[in-house]
C-alpha cells in the first residue's frame, strides 16, 4: 500500500496551480485504493475529486492513490466549504476511519475577494494559483502568499510600522465558503468575522 502524502505548503501550492493551468492531468492506469483508517487525528490530505455518488466522494491523491470518504458527518455539521464536484481540487481532514469531518474546496476559494472599505471602494485580497496572493486597493496590508494548514487558510502580508516593514502570517479560520462569499475569522482578531465577496 502505498503511502498517502498530508499535506503541506507546496503540495497545495501545486495542486491549485494545475487545477486551473488547464493543462491535462497524468492518468494513472490502476490507482490503489486506499481505505484511510491509519489517518492520524487531524491530519489532512488533498487531491482532485473523481467521482461523486450519493455522499460518497472518491479522491485522487498526489500519490497516485484513490481515498474514498463518506461526507454525511461534515455534511451535517456544515463542515463542507465551498462544495466539491468531479475535477475540483479539495483538502478533506478525515476522522480515523473512511468519514470526513472537514471539506474545503480550493478551486472555489481562488480568485479575487473584495468588501466595501471605510471609502466605500472595493478593497481585499486575490488568492491566485502557485500559492501566490496579492491585495486589491489595500494599501495596510500588502498580501505575497497564502497556503493551507488543513482547513485554516494562512495569509503572508506586510506592512510598514513604527519598526519599518515588517512581514506577518495571519492565520484564518474559514467559517462560510460558496462561489459567491467568502467568510473568515483572523488570529488577529478572533471575536470578528470578516465577509468577502467574490469581485466580478
Amino acid at each position: 500500500m502505498k503511502t498517502v502524502k498530508y499535506i503541506c505548503a507546496a503540495a497545495t501550492a501545486l495542486l491549485l496551480c494545475a487545477c486551473e493551468s488547464k493543462a491535462p492531468r497524468q492518468e494513472v492506469d490502476e490507482p490503489e485504493f486506499i481505505v484511510p483508517e491509519d489517518f492520524s487525528e487531524n491530519a489532512s490530505i488533498s487531491g482532485i475529486v473523481t467521482s461523486v455518488e450519493d455522499d460518497i466522494i472518491a479522491v485522487l491523491t498526489e500519490a497516485g492513490d484513490t481515498c474514498s470518504f463518506a461526507m454525511t458527518e461534515a455534511l451535517a455539521n456544515q463542515k463542507v466549504y465551498g462544495g466539491y464536484a468531479v475535477n475540483d481540487y479539495v483538502v478533506v481532514v478525515p476522522d480515523n476511519g473512511d468519514n470526513a469531518e472537514e471539506l474545503l474546496n480550493l478551486t472555489t476559494l481562488a480568485g479575487r475577494w473584495v468588501m466595501k472599505n471605510v471609502a466605500e471602494e472595493e478593497s481585499g485580497i486575490n488568492i491566485k494559483e502557485g500559492g501566490i496572493a496579492s491585495s486589491i486597493n489595500n494599501d495596510t496590508q500588502n498580501f505575497s502568499s497564502w497556503t493551507m494548514d488543513g482547513t485554516r487558510l494562512l495569509l503572508t502580508w506586510s506592512g510598514d510600522g513604527s519598526d519599518g516593514t515588517s512581514e506577518l502570517v495571519d492565520t484564518c479560520d474559514i467559517r462560510y465558503l460558496s462561489k459567491d462569499t467568502l467568510k473568515i475569522v483572523s488570529s488577529y482578531d478572533p471575536t470578528l468575522t470578516t465577509t468577502y465577496y467574490r469581485q466580478k
